[in-house]
Formats: structure tokens, sequence, C-alpha cells
């Protein structure tokens, strides 16, 4: 018997290790930011995020998953830079699809944890403390 529940325990883990690469591969890739203030890059692999704006320049760094609901029509995931560069603004960079509009994707900066913590108010204090960005998915 202690033997079946050591094998269950190890399967399980085994699925819960390997599903959530399945997941994400529906976020990584390239996206070309639009307009003026969010033209540029951004660049998103299974373990480095990459943007470069005309504002900031967030070098190829590792990063922690800090929110993620990837299992719905509308993926998002919130990502921690874990080491910035002088260049760059953002503490926390969040990539969501909308399903409205199915050719873009919105791309948001955060410039801190405050900010990020925050992200779900709507007034100029917090927006002072994000940059919001329209992308395409090059691949």
């Amino acid at each position: 018997m202690q033997r079946l529940n050591r094998y269950i325990c190890v399967i399980s883990l085994l699925c819960i290790v390997t599903a959530n690469p399945a997941y994400a591969a529906s976020l990584t890739g390239v996206f070309s930011g639009q307009g003026r203030a969010c033209w540029g890059m951004l660049t998103l692999t299974g373990r480095t995020i990459e943007w470069t704006t005309p504002y900031s320049r967030c070098n190829a760094t590792a990063y922690q998953v800090v929110e993620e609901e990837l299992g719905s029509r509308a993926p998002t995931a919130s990502f921690r830079l874990e080491h910035r560069n002088a260049a760059c603004a953002f503490s926390y960079i969040s990539v969501r699809f909308d399903p409205r509009y199915p050719d873009y994707w919105r791309l948001t900066g955060y410039a801190s944890t405050r900010a990020f913590m925050q992200r779900r108010q709507d007034g100029p204090a917090q927006q002072a403390q994000r940059l919001e960005c329209t992308a395409r998915k090059l691949r």
C-alpha cells in the first residue's frame, strides 16, 4: 500500500510539473508594440523576458511568475523581473490576450511592487506608474 501511495505521489508531481509549460507556451513569443510610447519589442521565453520601448529598455532577465490564468479564453500572466538594468522602468510586466481583439495582446509594465498591487485601481496616480500597450504577436 505504501508503495502504491508513493507511486501516485510521483505521478501527480510529474503531471503538475509538466502541465504548466504547456500552457505557458501560449504566451511565449515575440510581440511588436504599437503606438508612440509602445513602439518596440517584447520577447518572452520560458526562462527570460525582455522589453524595449522608447521610454524603457529592459534587458533579457529571468523572471518569476506572480500571477497566471492560462487555461481561460483570455490567458494572462504577470512576471516579476528578477534583475533590472538601470534603463528598465518596470519591476513587473503583464501579458494578456483579449479574445475580442484576436490580433492584439495587452502588455502592461508596472514601475514598482506598489503599482502592481494597485493594478485594478484606475486613477491618475496609478496610471502614472504603468505603461499599457497593445502589441501584435509575431511568433
